[in-house]
């Protein structure tokens, strides 16, 4: 998974404008996933 930032990085919805650092987003392998796919677009 190289390709993601660290998880002290910060994430902002782009959809609510929120920010957070991404160990907060990444708890499960679930949550893994949906980051990626927000990456990706």
């Amino acid at each position: 998974m190289s390709d993601l930032s660290a998880p002290e990085a910060q994430f902002v919805c782009d959809d609510c404008g929120s920010e957070r650092s991404l160990s907060e987003f990444m708890r499960t392998a679930r949550d893994l996933e949906v980051l990626q796919e927000f990456t990706e677009s």
